[in-house]
């Protein structure tokens, strides 16, 4: 069995990703009058629900 660091990537924080999230969302749903955008503002809502989680 190898072990692999969890910081491969880079560090990551759940907040930053929470708060980024958030504001992709805030901003996709301000600009869904017509409705086009409701796939990716559905996809958000589950991004932010995952990494609450």
């Amino acid at each position: 069995m190898v072990e692999i660091p969890s910081n491969f990537i880079g560090d990551f924080k759940v907040g930053d990703n929470l708060v980024y999230n958030a504001d992709v969302l805030r901003s996709l749903c301000a600009h869904n009058g017509d409705g086009r955008l409701n796939k990716f503002v559905v996809v958000r809502h589950c991004q932010v629900a995952e990494a609450r989680l």
